[in-house]
């Protein structure tokens, strides 16, 4: 009788589960076979493009603003794609999965891609970038592609390409040199003047309007800039600034306001000074108790050194603008310089003054001494704005000093001098 059970048992089971899938999807129905059509018809149009994709990827949630990326998928695997920073084209592979959609992974390294989103030393999380998409949708045209980053789960747009990619990144390269570390004419945005400067290694700009003061990420474009997030005050938004033709103004993107550009006496997004602690004489109050505290902290760190009192503050060479301190850590790195990407701003109608902000480390050095480091750097950028005056009597050095506290921190500097 038991036996007799368990085969009613399976016999009922058997024909419910027939039952069940009696109304199952067959064919091209199945969703396995769905998704695999959609990643080939995906293929096909990234394929489908004579010049590519335009990628904006935006690294950290706007951080670091948006990088341009251009990628030519050659095959159904192989994609060629260079940067605006790493303008070299370089081979990966690509691949498409299904995880929560469909996915879209760029599975081998790839420097002008992955550069954003590989932990190195001294980098422990790169850009915090993406390299790992979800598609979210597919414009009606075929033209523009939605992505969600799968780390930073911020939307992306893959854009058909119309034209070479190397004269649209030359026209890239033109509005980034034009436009870094300009200030504008002010803006009347929502009925209030608006103050706007440009960090263009940062790809941010600096807004001040009555008490505010924000920094809105951008992407460089052909004709000048493109805010990720448009910026509103009242009835009037902001989104784009074009350059015109011979490059000393911008336009709103409704062409109602023209702004021209501004450079104070010195740009140290193209110049760089060395700034002294050496003594009472070199340094104010602040900005020496300031950097005997940093050389304190790093003598008592795990990896306890000190600093020399010469500080590198500017653009020192064709990379990036930088903060470097030299310092020696006991019984480990003789002689180490350790560097910190910076940005640098004019501030319109002010020319000896500028503005700073910090972009990410730079190097191995800041593993050993990251805490008096960082400690430095918050100093640095939280009293910026500054200004640069001569000296009297002394040809060779500048003061250079907090606008806001101009007598008590303070810094003698060389003369900047252009990196090149």
């Amino acid at each position: 009788m038991r036996y007799y059970h368990i085969l009613a048992l399976g016999l009922f089971t058997l024909f419910t589960s027939c039952r069940m899938y009696e109304d199952m999807p067959s064919g091209d129905n199945y969703v396995s076979t769905a998704i695999a059509k959609d990643t080939q018809s995906l293929r096909q149009l990234l394929r489908s493009s004579e010049h590519g994709w335009m990628l904006t990827l935006v690294p950290g949630t706007g951080q670091y603003g948006g990088l341009n990326l251009s990628l030519k998928f050659t095959s159904d695997n192989e994609v060629t794609i260079f940067s605006e920073e790493s303008q070299t084209p370089a081979t990966s592979s690509y691949h498409f999965s299904q995880n929560g959609g469909v996915r879209l992974t760029f599975d081998t390294f790839n420097e002008a891609l992955h550069q954003y989103s590989n932990p190195q030393w001294g980098i422990p999380v790169a850009y915090d970038g993406d390299f790992d998409f979800t598609v979210l949708r597919v414009s009606e045209d075929g033209r523009t592609i939605t992505l969600r980053g799968g780390h930073t789960q911020g939307e992306m747009q893959l854009t058909r390409v119309d034209e070479n990619p190397n004269s649209y990144f030359t026209k890239i390269t033109e509005s980034q040199q034009a436009l870094k570390g300009k200030a504008l004419a002010p803006l009347q945005l929502g009925g209030k003047e608006v103050a706007v400067s440009i960090f263009g290694f940062a790809r941010q700009l600096w807004v001040r309007y009555d008490n505010e003061q924000k920094l809105l990420p951008f992407a460089f474009t052909d004709k000048g800039l493109r805010l990720l997030t448009p910026f509103t005050i009242g009835s009037d938004t902001l989104r784009t600034l074009e350059l015109n033709a011979d490059k000393t103004a911008v336009t709103t993107q409704d062409g109602k306001q023209t702004s021209s550009l501004y450079t104070g006496t010195y740009d140290l997004s193209e110049q760089y000074t060395i700034l002294s602690y050496a003594s009472s004489a070199t340094a104010g109050t602040d900005a020496l108790n300031l950097f005997t505290q940093v050389q304190e902290t790093q003598q008592g760190d795990v990896y306890p050194g000190s600093f020399g009192t010469d500080v590198y503050f500017g653009r020192t060479s064709a990379m990036m603008p930088k903060i470097s301190l030299f310092f020696q850590i006991t019984y480990w790195l003789d002689k180490s310089w350790g560097s910190y990407y910076m940005d640098f701003t004019s501030i319109y109608g002010q020319p000896s003054q500028f503005h700073t902000t910090r972009i990410i480390q730079k190097d191995i050095s800041w593993l050993f001494g990251h805490r008096a480091f960082d400690w430095y750097l918050q100093s640095v950028t939280r009293h910026s704005p500054y200004s640069i005056e001569p000296i009297s009597g002394d040809a060779d050095h500048v003061r250079i000093s907090s606008v806001a506290s101009p007598s008590t921190y303070w810094m003698q500097a060389s003369i900047p001098t252009p990196h090149y």
